[in-house]
C-alpha cells in the first residue's frame, strides 16, 4: 500500500519567501513527490522542527484522502504497479462521483438551514421551486448530473405550458424566478462538493454557462393617485358586533398606518414593539439578516398615525 505525507523542504524556499507544499509518495520502497497548489509562509511552519502547522495539514489531509481513494480503486493492481505509473494515476485525480449527489435532498437540507438562520421568506421561495421541480420530473430524487442545459430548457417549457394549481392566472415571473433559484442551489452544491484549491472537483460542469436564466418582466407600476389614497383613508367604519373588527376596517387601518409610516411592511407592523420619543423603530424583517446594521429603520410618528397605533 502506498503511503503519503505532506512536507516542505527548507532548501526549496522561493524568491517571494514561500514554500510549495509537496506530497511525498512512498510505494514499493521508492519515493516520488507531487506538487500541490498550496504555498506557505514562515508562519505556517513550526520553527523548531520545520513541520506544517494544523491549518495547512487540515487542507493536505483532504488531498491525501483523495489519493488513498485512488489507491483503493486500483485494488490488486497497485502492488505490482511501478511508482511512475502510480504517480500518473494520482495526477489524473479521482473521477467525479456526481451520480450519488441527490439535488433534491441537498436542496431540502439547504432550505432547512435557511429557515434555521431566520431566512423564512427565502426558504419558502426555494421550497416552492423544489416542489415545482418535483412535479416536473414526477419523482422525489434528482441526480445533479441530470441537470443539464437541455434539462433546464425542458423545465422552462414545462413552466410555460403548465396548468395552474388553483383558479388563478399564471404570470411569467416563474420563468425567471424558479430557474434562478435552481441556479443558486446548483452553485451552493458546487461550493460544498468542489474544492478547486485542493483540485477536488466532484461537480465539473455548470449547465448555466449555456442555459441563461430569463430576465424577469418588469413589474407594472402600481402607484396610487392621491385621490385614491384619500378615499381609502376616509372610508367610514363598517358595522361590526365587535368594535372595529371587520376585515374592511382592518385593511383600511393597516393601509393608513403603513402610509403614515412611509411604507412600513405589514410583517414589520406586526412584529414592532419599540415606540419611544415620538418615533417608531424596527428592523426590517426581509433584510435584517443580510445587513450589518440589522436594517434598522426609525420613523417619526405623525399626529395622524398615533390614534391608529393606540388602536
Amino acid at each position: 500500500m502506498a503511503t503519503f505525507k505532506a512536507e516542505v523542504y527548507k532548501h526549496q524556499k522561493r524568491s517571494d519567501g514561500t514554500w510549495n507544499v509537496k506530497i511525498r509518495v512512498t510505494h514499493n520502497r521508492q519515493k516520488k513527490y507531487l506538487s500541490t497548489p498550496i504555498y506557505v509562509k514562515q508562519d505556517d511552519i513550526t520553527r523548531s522542527s520545520f513541520k506544517l502547522k494544523k491549518n495547512i495539514t487540515d487542507k493536505t489531509d483532504k488531498m491525501i484522502e483523495e489519493y488513498e481513494a485512488i489507491c483503493t480503486e486500483l485494488g490488486l493492481k497497485l502492488k505490482s504497479m511501478p511508482i511512475d505509473d502510480l504517480i500518473k494515476e494520482l495526477e489524473n485525480g479521482v473521477k467525479p462521483k456526481v451520480e450519488n449527489i441527490d439535488f433534491i435532498a441537498f436542496s431540502v437540507r439547504k432550505i432547512k438551514e435557511m429557515e434555521e438562520d431566520g431566512h423564512g421568506g427565502s426558504a419558502r421561495s426555494y421550497k416552492t421551486t423544489i416542489e415545482s421541480l418535483k412535479r416536473f420530473i414526477k419523482r422525489d430524487t434528482l441526480a445533479i448530473s441530470e441537470i443539464t442545459s437541455v434539462f433546464m430548457e425542458d423545465y422552462e417549457k414545462w413552466l410555460k405550458d403548465r396548468k395552474p394549481l388553483s383558479n388563478r392566472v399564471l404570470g411569467d415571473r416563474a420563468l425567471s424566478l424558479y430557474p434562478g433559484y435552481i441556479r443558486a442551489l446548483h452553485n451552493l452544491a458546487k461550493k460544498e462538493y468542489n474544492d478547486e484549491e485542493m483540485g477536488i472537483i466532484r461537480i465539473p460542469w455548470s449547465p448555466f454557462q449555456k442555459y441563461h436564466v430569463k430576465k424577469p418582466t418588469p413589474a407594472k407600476k402600481r402607484n396610487l393617485s392621491a385621490e385614491t389614497i384619500r378615499k381609502i383613508l376616509t372610508l367610514p367604519d363598517q358595522p361590526s358586533t365587535n368594535i372595529g373588527c371587520t376585515r374592511v376596517n382592518l385593511a383600511r387601518d393597516v393601509f393608513a398606518l403603513s402610509f403614515y409610516l412611509i411604507g412600513m411592511n405589514t410583517v414589520d407592523l406586526f412584529n414592532c414593539d419599540c415606540i419611544a420619543d415620538g418615533r417608531i423603530t424596527y428592523q426590517r424583517t426581509k433584510t435584517k439578516n443580510r445587513r450589518e446594521d440589522k436594517a434598522e429603520i426609525s420613523v417619526k410618528i405623525e399626529p395622524e398615525a398615533m390614534p391608529l397605533i393606540e388602536k
